[in-house]
């Protein structure tokens, strides 16, 4: 079990500058709820079956998506890593197949 106040996920291709991502950290002085990164809070599932972002409605019956970071990468605090690790372990998060497609 591992103690950070933070997870980070990145690209494999991605370079970053760990000073500035902790002075930004540093700066919020945020422990909980954390989701930090280039967040889209108001986007809707492309329901055009020739897109390659294509969402049927099986997949995701809403209208909009939920807050979600995008980029080459995002923090989050521990509780919400925490809270996804539990819900995966109890089969409760089901896999979404649009994590960086290319």
């Amino acid at each position: 079990v591992v103690s950070a106040k933070f997870v980070m996920k990145t690209d494999d291709d991605a370079f970053v500058r760990v000073d500035e991502v902790l002075a930004s950290l540093n700066k919020i002085n945020m422990i909980r709820g954390l989701l930090y990164g280039l967040i889209n809070s108001d986007s809707r599932p492309h329901r055009n079956p020739d897109s390659k972002w294509y969402i049927s409605t099986e997949e995701w019956p809403e209208e909009t998506y939920p807050p979600w970071a995008h980029g080459p990468g995002y923090v989050v605090s521990r509780d919400i890593a925490k809270a996804v690790y539990k819900r995966h372990k109890k089969g409760r998060l089901k896999m979404f197949k649009l994590e960086d497609v290319a």
